[in-house]
This record gives structure tokens, C-alpha cells and sequence, in this order.
């Protein structure tokens, strides 16, 4: 069921309205697929972008 939700997210289309849902994508898909280096990635946008969000987010 994760992979459906994580492809979902990641194949939005690319309009500034849904960057952030396709980042939360990319963070998932490192999350449950164990990818460290994504995922610290993901983070470092993610922090900079919505820091408030963020903090609230298992890093592992």
C-alpha cells in the first residue's frame, strides 16, 4: 500500500503547487526503502523549505 501512496506523490505533475507533496514522496520512498542517502537528501530541502513540517518527521 506504501508504494502506491510513494508512486502517487513522486508522478504529480510538476507545477509549484505539488512540489511539496512530491518531495513528501521522495521522503517515504527513502523512508521505507532504507535509502540514507535520498533520504538525507530529502531532508536538507525539506528543512529549508518547511523547517516546521520537518521537525515533526522520523529520520529514520
Amino acid at each position: 500500500m506504501a508504494r502506491k501512496y510513494i508512486n502517487f506523490l513522486q508522478n504529480l505533475p510538476g507545477i509549484p503547487e505539488l512540489t511539496l507533496d512530491k518531495l513528501m514522496g521522495d521522503y517515504y520512498d527513502a523512508v521505507f526503502f532504507k535509502n540514507e542517502k535520498e533520504l538525507a537528501q530529502t531532508l536538507s530541502v525539506l528543512k529549508r523549505v518547511v523547517p516546521k513540517i520537518v521537525s515533526g518527521l522520523p529520520e529514520k
